[in-house]
């Protein structure tokens, strides 16, 4: 059963933006943040989360110990 949300202020819906990214990272092959949490409250919120305008193709770099940027 997904959850609906009321309309949000612009405030609100930097919180959500930061939800939706950390659910997004955990959907990528080799997340960074790891956050299922996130990603499960995501999957179960009836919100159009396209109004926030996430550039979807964004994949985080990894750098190992010692590496340069």
């Amino acid at each position: 059963m997904a959850i609906t949300l009321p309309a949000f202020t612009p405030v609100e819906d930097s919180l959500l933006l930061t939800l939706y990214c950390r659910a997004l990272d955990n959907r990528l092959p080799k997340p960074v943040l790891s956050d299922t949490t996130a990603d499960e409250i995501v999957r179960k919120l009836d919100y159009d989360f396209e109004q926030l305008k996430v550039n979807k193709n964004f994949h985080p770099q990894r750098r190992t110990p010692g590496q340069k940027a």
